[in-house]
């Protein structure tokens, strides 16, 4: 990891401002603080930062730019920072006793990469490896954001919501395995990352290789194809190299066993 650049100092402002514009009155570098806010409000999702706390939190924040296939960090090395993507795209996972690469998750810009670890003061549980040109990564060093959750306790609020919601998400990944078998996981996948193209309709482009993302779902390669094949059976999907179609949103929903509204749906008694 090279390249890390120092932020100056804003004056706090109490809102947000125009999209593209510069905070009243900031000098010409300051701009550089700007996409660290953009990406932390994305971060923060769906809860709401305010501008003064995004530039508190961006002024702590050190930027590095990582090449494509270099690890941004990795596991088991020590960790003492918060770590948001700001631009580009990573692979988060770990490589196996025969040093094959295992994908956990894909994380996009606007994520968080590690928000946990270094509030155990332990090392990383994974490697995050930059996955497309050149990636742009911050780090806030813990220390300082524990100082700014003394100052500003909406914040450490903030990250007690993205934590909770990492942990619940864990969860549901963890009964998925249990109660979905791979064409339900597929489904509920494809729902959570299908974009509206107007009418209800859904699609999505595959931005990532097969054997990827078959390893997020826990999954081979080829029971991932069977499952796409299956949904698209049945009538579900559409699928045309790289892009997939959902053709009907309802009931891909009921056959992945997620709810009306992406909620985890019970079994009856």
């Amino acid at each position: 990891m090279t390249n890390p650049l120092e932020h100056p100092l804003v004056a706090d402002e109490t809102s947000w401002p125009q999209a593209g514009a510069a905070p009243a009155g900031s000098a010409s570098k300051e701009i550089h603080l700007a996409p660290v806010c953009e990406a932390l409000r994305s971060a923060f999702q769906p809860g709401t930062i305010k501008w003064q706390h995004a530039m508190a939190l961006a002024k702590v924040a050190v930027r590095y730019h990582i090449l494509s296939g270099a690890p941004i960090f990795r596991r088991e090395a020590r960790c003492d920072a918060l770590w948001l993507l700001g631009r580009g795209r990573a692979c988060v996972g770990i490589r196996d006793t025969q040093r094959r690469w295992l994908q956990c998750r894909s994380v996009h810009a606007g994520q968080w990469l590690d928000v946990a670890s270094a509030w155990l003061g332990d090392s990383f549980l994974e490697t995050a490896i930059a996955e497309t040109g050149v990636v742009i990564a911050y780090e806030f060093p813990v220390s300082d954001v524990q100082q700014l959750c003394r100052k500003s306790p909406a914040i450490a609020e903030l990250l007690m919501s993205v934590l909770a919601n990492r942990v619940r998400s864990s969860t549901e990944s963890a009964h998925d395995l249990v109660a979905r078998d791979v064409p339900g996981r597929v489904a509920k996948w494809l729902l959570a990352n299908a974009g509206r193209t107007g009418n209800d309709a859904l699609e999505l482009v595959m931005d990532r290789r097969k054997r990827a993302l078959a390893a997020e779902l826990n999954t081979s390669p080829e029971t991932l194809s069977r499952a796409l094949g299956r949904l698209r059976h049945l009538g579900l999907i559409a699928v045309d190299g790289y892009r997939i179609d959902i053709l009907d949103p309802h009931a891909l929903r009921t056959f992945s066993g997620w709810g009306p509204r992406g909620e985890s749906a019970e079994p009856a008694a």
